[in-house]
């Protein structure tokens, strides 16, 4: 497991560090950590193809410097799969943690089984995500796609049209045949020629969504109330159960 530490305050970045290395060692895990003393710092080191799993951000980073929250919106931009971590002295942020699905809130003093509580999640997600993966048959080759990197499905005639972080594949293949190759879990079907990434959605309205990718989709009528409840569901095992209040419907 990857893990990075952005706090302005030098000791915090070492005790957590310390945490972390511990954990590591008594679980028997590989892990590194890095920290960085400014959001600036680490995006300065940090692009969309760098490995990731769990991030540790102090809210409160200077009057000067990027604050926690616009860092944590950059990182979900591009990389949905990794663990944010918000720290503060107080609750007030916590709210505003949900607009980019925070993993946990960890509140000063920092405890070390808190930390652990940090990793453990996050490990169990991580395990979870690679285990799943959709097979894709491309002419004469056998493509395997991670459920994370599918944004959405869409029906094209005699073809589906996956759409991927990457770009779009095309196979010849019914949307129902993928509709029932896909985890129900964490894909659904909004519309007769589309499928989509319950983990991609940003926002449900009326009968549209957006996803992370910014691309918008219409919901059948029939399929908004199957559609709010899979979200719900999905995000609440995701550890954010306050999702519920950021959806409008």
């Amino acid at each position: 497991m990857r893990v990075a530490i952005c706090s302005n305050k030098r000791a915090e970045r070492e005790e957590i560090a310390g945490y972390v290395r511990a954990w590591g060692e008594e679980q028997e895990k590989k892990i590194e950590s890095k920290g960085y003393e400014s959001g600036k710092q680490f995006l300065y080191n940090f692009t969309e193809g760098s490995p990731l799993d769990l991030i540790l951000i102090s809210v409160e980073q200077g009057v000067s410097e990027m604050t926690g929250m616009a860092l944590a919106k950059v990182i979900r931009a591009c990389k949905e799969e990794v663990g944010i971590v918000f720290i503060s002295d107080s609750m007030e942020s916590i709210y505003e943690g949900y607009e980019v699905s925070i993993l946990y809130y960890l509140l000063r003093p920092l405890k070390r089984r808190e930390i652990e509580k940090c990793l453990e999640l996050q490990e169990k997600r991580v395990e979870k995500r690679e285990d799943k993966y959709l097979l894709i048959e491309e002419r004469e080759e056998i493509r395997r796609l991670r459920y994370q990197d599918i944004s959405y499905v869409s029906s094209n005639s005699h073809y589906i049209e996956v759409y991927t972080r990457t770009g779009m594949i095309k196979v010849r293949k019914r949307l129902r045949e993928i509709r029932e190759e896909l985890s129900r879990e964490e894909f659904i079907e909004i519309h007769r020629s589309y499928i989509v990434n319950l983990g991609q959605i940003e926002e449900f309205k009326g009968q549209r969504i957006r996803l992370s990718s910014g691309k918008d989709l219409p919901v059948s009528r029939g399929k908004k109330k199957e559609l709010k409840e899979q979200l719900l569901h999905f995000h609440r095992k995701s550890h954010q159960s306050s999702f519920e209040n950021e959806i409008n419907i």
